[in-house]
């Protein structure tokens, strides 16, 4: 029975399994983010989240919102713009529009990079230092601050100086303990603020229920 699904031709009950497949895996995307808070670290459900983005592809988008979350906690009395995902950056140096870095506080450019080394950033990074009275800071994944830091080193002299690269994790779990008082409770409840803002300010620009964040019971 040729184009049936026999031992002789395969190919059709591939393809189904395929579909299948994507099928499932588009449906699993489309749901929130899910995670644990009790029982662990800020940095380590900060971690969790980032890495089930990574899954999804949306990593940079949900670093960079939770960092914008976290900023609000943090400098209540400050307003945290918020900004369409890598809408600010700069494509030149004439374009004096565009922000600097994903977000500016006082004098720091703090700027979101969750993936490899790459040229875009450094070169955005050479940028900012142009301006003699600004620090940058850079966020990345815990696993890439070394290779971050060394990549720098060689393209950029001098830039420990005026550069800090670190853990995306820590920059944001660590505010979120401090501000729970170091307490499993208050820890929780930071927490709890932090995915609440990032869903109801930061994540609800989209129409897309991934990107929003749900806590496990």
């Amino acid at each position: 029975m040729q184009g049936g699904f026999t031992g002789k031709n395969p190919e059709p009950a591939r393809n189904l399994q395929a579909l299948l497949a994507a099928t499932l895996t588009q449906v699993a995307h489309s749901d929130p983010l899910s995670v644990r808070v009790r029982g662990r670290t800020a940095q380590a459900t900060v971690a969790d989240i980032l890495d089930q983005a990574q899954e999804r592809g949306q990593a940079g988008l949900v670093g960079q919102y939770l960092v914008g979350a976290k900023l609000q906690l943090r400098f209540p009395e400050r307003k945290i713009p918020v900004h369409t995902y890598n809408k600010g950056d700069r494509r030149s140096n004439s374009d004096l529009a565009a922000r600097l870095a994903d977000f500016q506080i006082a004098e720091a450019a703090i700027e979101v990079a969750l993936g490899t080394p790459d040229a875009k950033h450094i070169d955005q990074v050479r940028d900012i230092l142009d301006r003699d009275d600004t620090e940058v800071w850079l966020l990345v994944r815990q696993f890439r601050v070394e290779s971050w830091r060394k990549e720098l080193e060689v393209a950029i002299d001098g830039s420990d100086q005026r550069v800090v690269v670190a853990a995306i994790e820590a920059f944001v779990g660590q505010n979120i303990t401090e501000l729970g008082e170091f307490s499993a409770q208050g820890k929780s409840g930071q927490l709890k603020r932090l995915i609440e803002t990032y869903n109801d300010v930061w994540a609800a620009q989209h129409a897309q229920p991934s990107l929003r964040i749900v806590i496990k019971p």
